[in-house]
């Protein structure tokens, strides 16, 4: 019959805190989801043609051309509860004669689906010129575009959106998981900003990644003391049988 020693006993803790850190790190998975439709909305309308899906221009309203941009992802696996960190939005620039720096908005939108078709811009009204068109909107964050020109066509600008509340929060692994997720991107009708990417059919589509973590994760010091604290148990019971083995012997 097999007895457990000492060794034996500070192995299993060790191995327990081990495999608890390993389990830990397991939990925390980072994923990237690309853009299936993104669209150009002008006053009119959505950009028509091939150029529609292909280019995502953002623009105030003093070029005379105002523009608000829609970018939606596809689905992915998000366990409910999730804690979302460290969301990196990418975006290749695409640009022209007219591409002007300036500041733009980004948006989680509440009211999403994938239809782009009746949304408009519309320099007065608020959140960019999008109003309520697309329900309740979370702003991610302001960033600038620094391009200026038809010069750095093909430069990927990384930006770290800041989901601000728990209903942002819930929204956004809702939406991932529903593959109806939507970031609307606008400038200040009063400024020039004229920031140009490339959209979901352009040479390289916007993406999104994040880092999810399912659960609550303890820290591995945490882990690493229940292993200790396991260990010297066993390690107790093994000298307790010690010493009644050797009382019955004598």
């Amino acid at each position: 019959m097999f007895k457990m020693t000492r060794s034996h006993a500070i192995q299993a803790g060790a191995t327990l805190a081990l495999a608890a850190v390993s389990m830990t790190a397991a939990m925390a998975q980072t994923q990237t989801l690309a853009s299936t439709i993104s669209a150009t909305i002008n006053k009119a309308g959505p950009r028509t043609g091939a150029n529609g899906t292909k280019f995502m221009n953002v623009e105030g309203n003093t070029t005379g051309f105002g523009t608000f941009g829609v970018a939606d992802f596809a689905p992915l696996s998000v366990a409910n509860g999730s804690t979302i960190s460290n969301v990196t939005l990418a975006l290749t620039e695409s640009n022209a004669a007219f591409t002007a720096p300036g500041n733009f908005d980004v948006f989680l939108a509440s009211g999403a689906g994938t239809a782009t078709s009746g949304l408009k811009y519309d320099g007065t009204l608020a959140s960019d010129g999008i109003g309520a068109q697309l329900g309740t909107l979370y702003n991610l964050g302001t960033f600038t575009f620094n391009s200026t020109g038809a010069t750095g066509t093909g430069q990927v600008d990384t930006y770290t959106l800041t989901l601000p509340n728990a209903a942002a929060r819930a929204l956004f692994v809702n939406e991932v998981n529903a593959g109806t997720l939507r970031l609307a991107l606008g400038a200040d009708p009063a400024s020039s900003t004229t920031a140009t990417f490339f959209g979901s059919t352009g040479t390289t589509a916007p993406s999104l990644s994040f880092t999810s973590t399912a659960g609550a994760v303890p820290e591995a010091s945490s882990a690493l003391s229940l292993g200790a604290l396991l260990a010297l148990g066993l390690t107790a019971g093994v000298v307790a049988r010690r010493k009644r083995t050797a009382a019955d012997a004598s």
